[in-house]
């Protein structure tokens, strides 16, 4: 009965030391991204040759990088409907509720664009994520 646990336990740490070691391979069509240190050129000047380009940033978000993410796209959706002539509306409501058994935080916000029945779409170009603040650079298509 030993000599059968023995043998799983040595093949199952083969396994995941060939796992381990296997080298990561981007799937077919896509592309793998160098991982760079240096701070990006666009964060500085956020500009493109004949392109509509809006810059997103966010600072640390208490709900985590998903939505500072989420807040960085939206500022860099607005900035992209200025530049088209839509009119943009922002509202951020937060409520904090504090009691002698702890205190609570919610925030709500929303992006209102509207222009006369035109759509702004917008792809990612670039994200840079530098300690506790997320910038990200899309283009308008």
């Amino acid at each position: 009965m030993q000599f059968f646990f023995k043998k799983i336990l040595i093949l199952s740490l083969s396994v995941t030391l060939v796992g381990c070691l296997a080298q990561h391979k981007p799937l077919q069509g896509q592309q793998s991204q160098p991982v760079s240190s240096q701070r990006p050129a666009w964060i500085n000047n956020p500009q493109i040759a004949g392109e509509t380009v809006g810059l997103g940033h966010s600072g640390l978000h208490f709900n985590g990088r998903a939505a500072q993410r989420e807040l960085a796209t939206r500022r860099a959706l607005d900035e992209i409907a200025r530049q088209m002539g839509v009119t943009v509306s922002n509202a951020t409501i937060i409520n904090q509720q504090l009691t002698g058994a702890g205190a609570s935080t919610s925030m709500t916000g929303t992006s209102f664009q509207s222009v006369d029945g035109r759509v702004v779409n917008a792809v990612v170009h670039g994200e840079w994520q530098e300690s506790d603040n997320f910038y990200i650079l899309m283009i308008a298509r």
